[in-house]
């Protein structure tokens, strides 16, 4: 569960706040926890100025609001999981006939990716010995 405004939290103290600093959150959700924090309010400050430099002022873009985004794949905007390269992997026809050299591409072309998701942070350890895909 998540909220994608301030108004919608309401003070329900129900939700555990993830990527925004403590001061922030002692300030907009007291009473909230958070075991990850993240954007600053200069953070947050040089994000708008940014996008408002680039609404009115940056005349190298063709919209006037960055459109990209996790569903949307723009050239030589933010890092996009979902770029054309990975999408034509995914796609690949030889995956269907168990291509290994085309699984291996597109595993690396996912493994590889610039960090994004909170998932990509971590690395897992293990002090077990790994086993045979064929007990799995």
């Amino acid at each position: 569960m998540g909220i994608a405004t301030i108004a919608s939290y309401r003070n329900s103290s129900l939700f555990d706040v993830l990527g925004l600093d403590d001061l922030i959150i002692s300030d907009c959700f007291s009473g909230a926890e958070s075991d990850l924090c993240g954007l600053t309010y200069e953070d947050i400050e040089k994000r708008i100025q940014k996008a408002h430099f680039e609404a009115y002022y940056d005349d190298k873009t063709m919209f006037p609001i960055n459109m990209g985004g996790f569903y949307k794949y723009l050239d030589g905007n933010e890092f996009h999981d979902y770029s054309p390269e990975v999408t034509q992997a995914i796609h690949n026809k030889n995956l269907e006939d168990e291509n290994i050299h085309d699984f291996d591409k597109l595993k690396n072309l996912v493994e590889n990716r610039d960090k994004k998701f909170i998932r990509d942070f971590f690395k897992f350890k293990s002090d077990k010995s790994s086993i045979n895909i064929s007990e799995v």
